[in-house]
């Protein structure tokens, strides 16, 4: 019976170091963090921290396609991982087309693609220009959204434009459309000290660049 108090410490002891091996490891290989779907959030910041700070874009986007389109991830997981296939693979001038391809079929919003319709427009916007935005993972609670803005009218309807976005063909010229610059509306987490991994700075004031 005395060796049962000795036996927590020594679990609780075991436990520990485990636990701190694993993050010396995710400190030294940020993607293994990433990439495991049991890494804590604190765990998966750091990571992203840490690739964030490489200012080297040489992973395939299908990295971070995979973990946004798995359900095996938290929910919070795959935002982050959608937030950062955009915000490293976005290129300015890509077509609504190349961007359902990087994308790869996405799972992680539905059919929440609609044209600005309230509030200021970002800053930058000319009088030709428009908006579209993709909600992340809608809970109707608390779910960040990223902007893309494109020159003239949209050739098509919302649909088209959702349906493009998701790899699937389209019979309008929506896959056309170019995108000139993208936004985030609002970090991913109410947790201010997050925000800065998705390479979104602090401001007052949405939209806030994505890169």
């Amino acid at each position: 019976m005395r060796l049962a108090p000795l036996v927590l410490v020594v679990f609780a002891f075991l436990t520990a170091s485990c636990r701190q091996d694993i993050n010396e490891l995710h400190s030294r290989n940020p993607w293994k963090a990433i990439s495991d779907s049991h890494s804590t959030t604190n765990e998966l910041i750091q990571a992203l921290r840490t690739v964030k700070a490489m200012k080297i874009t040489n992973e395939p986007s299908k990295y971070w396609s995979a973990i946004a389109n798995n359900p095996r991830y938290s929910v919070d997981h795959r935002r982050r991982a959608a937030l950062q296939l955009v915000a490293r693979h976005f290129r300015r001038g890509m077509t609504v087309q190349q961007l359902g391809s990087l994308f790869d079929h996405a799972n992680w919003f539905d059919s929440y693609c609609e044209e600005f319709s309230m509030g200021a427009p970002p800053p930058g916007t000319g009088p030709d220009d428009n908006w579209f935005y993709i909600i992340i993972l809608n809970d109707h609670h608390f779910s960040p959204a990223v902007w893309f803005k494109f020159t003239g009218s949209l050739p098509g309807t919302m649909d088209d434009l959702c349906k493009c976005l998701k790899g699937d063909p389209v019979n309008s010229a929506v896959h056309e459309i170019r995108v000139t610059d993208v936004f985030s509306d609002e970090p991913i987490s109410s947790n201010v000290s997050d925000y800065n991994c998705f390479g979104v700075p602090e401001t007052n004031s949405p939209p806030f660049p994505i890169r």
